[in-house]
């Protein structure tokens, strides 16, 4: 592979590795932490230059190399750090209004805590906005999986923050 043509793919899944490992790794909530995972890729895959005669897409490579550094970073951040992304419950100022809100966060996030992980992890992901098409990407399965391990994920979670309020005695 010569510069000319490694630079092509450079321009070509800048964009796209970009906003991949900013929405894989969305619990840092740092865009430095997806542009180096991008620039590790794009390290990786020039160390690999003399080999891309073997592999059929670089930009598919790429991607590739890409979801598994942010898999590597996911692996070593602490389980109970990953936040709930993309809800929002402070509603008001008032006291009253601080206080159920922090009690409803604390219902939404020990359900979730309960969750399998997988499921978990695709709630998060369309909590962003996420297609299922990029989730099943992201989570490595089908299109109609993702849809059933979303389903089953929402139907789980009402559950279970039902379990938590009446625990809690909010029977609502």
């Amino acid at each position: 592979m010569e510069n000319e043509e490694f630079l092509k793919i450079v321009q070509q899944t800048r964009w796209q590795l970009l906003r991949l490992c900013e929405r894989f790794l969305a619990e840092t909530r740092t865009a430095a932490v997806a542009e180096d995972v991008v620039q590790e890729t794009y390290l990786r895959l020039w160390q690999m230059r003399h080999k891309m005669k073997e592999f059929e897409s670089p930009e598919a490579l790429a991607v590739t190399i890409a979801k598994n550094i942010c898999i590597d970073i996911r692996r070593k951040t602490p389980k109970d750090s990953i936040e709930i992304v993309g809800l929002d419950f402070a509603g008001g100022t008032s006291a009253d209004t601080a206080v159920i809100s922090a009690e409803t966060m604390g219902i939404i996030e020990r359900a979730m805590a309960k969750l399998p992980a997988t499921q978990r992890r695709v709630l998060q992901l369309r909590s962003e906005d996420m297609s299922l098409d990029e989730i099943s990407v992201i989570c490595q399965t089908t299109r109609n999986s993702t849809k059933t391990i979303l389903s089953l994920a929402r139907r789980n979670l009402m559950n279970l923050i039902h379990l938590e309020r009446v625990k809690h005695g909010r029977h609502s």
